[in-house]
Formats: C-alpha cells, structure tokens, sequence
C-alpha cells in the first residue's frame, strides 16, 4: 500500500511512501492538551516510529485553533483531591510528560513540529523539544506559568537549550504571547509562513531529509544532542571518535603484510577487519532495521563475518569482505555476480 492510516482518536498517525509519519494531535475539544491519555499516546509514537525502519522523519502537527494549550487543567485539578493533595499525581503526570519530550529528543528520527494556532506552556515545551520547526505567521508561543504564580520550570528545560538565556528569560518573566516572527528571530522556530504554505513547506523539508541516509541521520542526531550537554573538549573527542568510525566503517583499509607473495591470492589484496556497527543496542540499532536487500545483506555479513567464505566458485573462494565491492562493481542492476575479477 502506497500509505497506511490509523484515525481513531485524540493522536491521528499516518505513514506515507516517502517514510514521512505524520503524527497529528486531535483533541481539539481540549485545546489538544497533554493529558495522561495524550501523554501515553505520544509517548508510544515516537518509540515505535525510532524502531520503524519504515518511517525516517516524523512531522508533529495539530487540528483546531490551538496546537498544544499544555497540561489538562481540568486533570491536574482533579488531581489534587488525593489525600496527599495531589503529590503523587503531580510527579506521575511531570515524569511522564518529561519521558514524552525526551522520547523526542532520542528518538532516532529527526520531528519537524508544524505549528498552527498557540502552544502555550508544555505545548511551547513540545515545539522546542522538535528538532526542527515550522509555524504560521498567526502562530503564537507563551510559558504563562508566572502569571498563576507557577513557574513553567519543565518547559524552561527545553526553551533553555534552543535559545539563548536572555530570549528563554523573557519568555519565561513577561508570559507574553510571543507571535510566530518574533520566535523566529529568538530561534524557537525555523521558519514562517503562511496558512496556505505551512503543509507544503514542511513537506518540502521532511522530504528533503527524508532522501538522506536513515543511518546517518541517526548517527548524526544522537551526536547532535550528546555532545551537546558535554564540555568543549570532551564534546570534540566525542564528536572525533563519532566521525573516525564512521570514516573507518565506509572506507575499510589494506593490511600491511610482510611479503608481496603473503598479500595476493588469487589477484586480491586483504583487506582489515572492520569494526561491526550491528552489535550495539541490537533492539535500538537503526542499522538493524534498515531494508534488507542481497547488497545490504552481503554489507552485514561483512562486518559481522568479514573473514568467512561467501562463495566457492571452481578453485575461487572469495570471503564476505570482499563480496560486497565485487557486487557493485560488476553487478549495476543487481543481477549475476562475476567471481572472478580483469
């Protein structure tokens, strides 16, 4: 099927040909607000589109006048009728609205956030916690907390690392509804457009980097934020050792042998053991759940088994190191593959 829908309630999903999963908030009676429900769903969303190998970006969007108007009132009102006045249910309904936002910061596929209407408090918090994010010019951004005498202290986490100090200050002090150009300028969002444009343009990006490389996209965004909480130097020996095995991975090295007889064997040359990119987080791995053709299966063989045998041919033997380069370079539409090499 060219797409797959699934529409029953308050979070709408639908993945599309091009892997772009567009995840839409639905309970506009509520103002789409994080309620526990809510919180559950998306939650659960953004953990199964990490492990799709089918989906590669995720757009966040919303139906109705306001995008995310933040926690459900009417639930944390409730919630304080506990014997305890509501301590339990603050830190259960605070951790998993912390647990939701930090899914979408590791979940290995980038979230473009499409933003119509207002996102107040943890909605603001759910629009900063995307990676990218695009906004109508009548989009509007406010952490009201103060005026309530509450403090929007959880969305101060997000706003705090996509901002700068000063700009975060003033949205969290003045409670101001922040409109959609002034947050460009602030960096909070990317870019803005129309209400015509907003579909298409965040299309346009999702597609964009949707043709790249899931793997590296992966790699590249888990690095993006890791090194980001470190300090200068640690945060460049990190990011070093990140592109040394990547480099290392992609282009393998020759062996240094002692004799030229030792190095040829039937005209090829060994190649070095290259380090295995599959081994780690095997249920996490985007590596694992990439699609599995004979090409990229001869590629994890080489890495998990690069000296074992991969094809006989008469008095030929050629091991799985070497099989994936002989298959792209005498088979350019995947048919028969020549053992032995001009």
């Amino acid at each position: 099927m060219a797409h797959t829908e699934h529409n029953p309630d308050i979070l709408l999903s639908k993945l599309n040909e091009n892997g772009i999963l567009r995840l839409t908030l639905n309970d506009v009676g509520r103002r789409n607000a994080l309620s526990e429900a809510m919180l559950t769903r998306l939650g659960m969303a953004f953990t199964d589109a990490s492990a799709n190998a089918a989906v590669r970006v995720v757009i966040l969007a919303a139906n109705g006048p306001v995008f995310c108007a933040g926690h459900d009132l009417k639930e944390m009102t409730a919630g304080r009728a506990g014997s305890d006045r509501g301590q339990a249910y603050f830190t259960h309904v605070m951790a998993m609205c912390s647990g939701v936002m930090q899914a979408i910061v590791t979940c290995s596929k980038p979230v473009i956030a499409e933003v119509t209407g207002v996102a107040t408090a943890a909605g603001c918090q759910l629009v900063a916690s995307c990676d990218l994010a695009i906004a109508t010019d009548s989009a509007q951004f406010s952490t009201p907390g103060v005026n309530i005498g509450l403090f929007c202290s959880t969305p101060m986490v997000a706003l705090s690392r996509n901002v700068s100090n000063k700009h975060a200050m003033e949205l969290l002090l003045t409670c101001d509804m922040t409109p959609a150009a002034r947050a460009a300028e602030m960096g909070l969002i990317n870019r803005v457009v129309s209400t015509e444009e907003l579909h298409d343009a965040t299309m346009v990006l999702a597609r964009k980097i949707a043709s790249k490389s899931s793997m590296t996209l992966a790699t590249g965004k888990r690095a993006f934020y890791e090194q980001r909480e470190m300090t200068l130097s640690q945060a460049y020996a990190y990011a070093s050792n990140v592109m040394e095995k990547k480099c290392w991975r992609a282009t393998p090295k020759k062996a240094s042998v002692p004799s030229s007889k030792n190095a040829r064997h039937n005209g090829r040359t060994y190649r070095s053991v290259m380090t295995n990119p599959y081994n780690d987080d095997l249920d996490r791995n985007p590596a694992n759940f990439q699609p599995l053709t004979p090409l990229t299966f001869m590629e994890r063989a080489a890495s998990v088994f690069p000296n074992h045998t991969a094809i006989i041919h008469g008095t030929l033997r050629r091991n799985y190191s070497e099989f994936p380069e002989l298959w792209q370079r005498n088979t350019p539409h995947g048919h028969t593959v020549r053992t032995s090499r001009k």
